[in-house]
């Protein structure tokens, strides 16, 4: 390798570790345990399904309570996640499907800015709203404790957890977890 980019390729290399490390160490470590309705022993949070308000793309400030669709999908979701990208066809096509009895709510882990720019992408038949601060909470609430995107959770009527997915899903997984419900 020759000599003069061996600098800005090690000033990068550093900058890049450096940046992981803050961005480990700034990371807040969900202080709640997850609520698994799906255990034998439940464990408490500190936030309760009513509680959650969340803003819209024009930062209007939405509670999840307001959607009364007897099954709620929340799929947890970023803008340059391509597993998020593939799955997002799918989810609308579901929500066309079932108008009545299905609303499926995508939590974005991203910008205004950036999910305004991809809004046009899609033509999203179900609400985007933004996660901002609320990260580790909502993460803690619904069990995804690795934090990954996507994730995908199934609540029932009564606002249980009755599914979680964690990864790409795909219309055939989320149909089967969705059908006994509605």
């Amino acid at each position: 390798m020759k000599r003069d980019l061996m600098l800005p390729l090690a000033v990068a290399l550093v900058s890049m570790a450096a940046g992981f490390l803050l961005f480990r160490l700034t990371m807040q470590q969900p202080e709640f345990v997850s609520a698994d309705p799906v255990s034998a022993t439940p464990l408490t949070v500190d936030i309760a399904f009513e509680d959650i308000v969340l803003d819209d793309l024009q930062g209007q400030a939405q509670a999840l309570t307001q959607w009364q669709a007897p099954v709620m999908v929340l799929n947890f979701w970023a803008t340059w996640c391509a597993p998020c990208r593939r799955e997002i066809p799918e989810l609308i096509a579901l929500q066309q499907e079932y108008p009545e009895q299905l609303q499926i709510l995508g939590l974005a882990f991203d910008s205004v800015q950036n999910l305004q720019q991809f809004d046009g992408e899609f033509e999203f038949n179900y609400p985007s709203l933004v996660v901002g601060v609320e990260t580790s909470q909502l993460n803690a609430y619904f069990g995804n404790d690795k934090s990954v995107l996507p994730f995908t959770v199934v609540l029932n009527q009564q606002r249980d957890i009755v599914y979680r997915h964690t990864g790409e899903i795909t219309r055939q997984q989320l149909s089967e977890a969705i059908q006994p419900l509605l």
